[in-house]
């Protein structure tokens, strides 16, 4: 049985680091939970058949670890958002909106009032969003010379002029 080395690790984690900063920084991947899921398990297997169990899974290990661990630690110090206040668990993942969610029996409204008495305004509610209660801000974020985007939420729905992220189509 070989065992993996310390070289091939490290090589495995910055691989992790690289994917995060050339890819996952830049691309909204909301929606491919499943096919990531499908193409990971795909190359464990694959990984599995060729190195055997135990590297496949280190090596796999490693990867991951590796890269929640980056994302994690971004999102924290490093992300765009990082000076915005919010919830600790907010900053690392949409979990915590989820978890809040269900506790409160879908109550997602109460939970951003209280949250809007404890940080202010401006509260960052995941680790991409932010919850804005400033009226002052509704012109500059949605007006018409506005440079900001709708979010990912609006590609499930279907395509009319309000539920719309594509600019030219919109203008059209």
């Amino acid at each position: 049985m070989a065992t993996t080395s310390t070289a091939l690790l490290i090589l495995v984690s910055l691989a992790a680091i690289t994917l995060h900063e050339t890819v996952l920084r830049r691309v909204e991947i909301d929606h491919l939970t499943l096919p990531i899921l499908a193409v990971s398990s795909t190359v464990y297997l694959v990984l599995a058949c060729y190195a055997g169990f135990l590297q496949a899974t280190t090596l796999f290990l490693t990867f991951w670890s590796t890269l929640w661990i980056y994302i994690g630690l971004y999102r924290t110090l490093f992300h765009p958002l990082r000076r915005y206040p919010g919830p600790l668990g907010a900053r690392l993942s949409k979990y915590y909106t989820v978890k809040k969610v269900i506790a409160t029996r879908w109550h997602w409204h109460r939970v951003q009032q209280d949250l809007q008495k404890q940080y202010g305004d401006y509260v960052r509610t995941g680790p991409r969003e932010l919850c804005i209660f400033d009226p002052e801000a509704v012109q500059t974020l949605l007006g018409f010379q506005s440079k900001t985007s709708k979010g990912p939420f609006y590609d499930v729905m279907e395509k009319s002029l309000h539920l719309n992220r594509d600019r030219p189509w919109h203008r059209q």
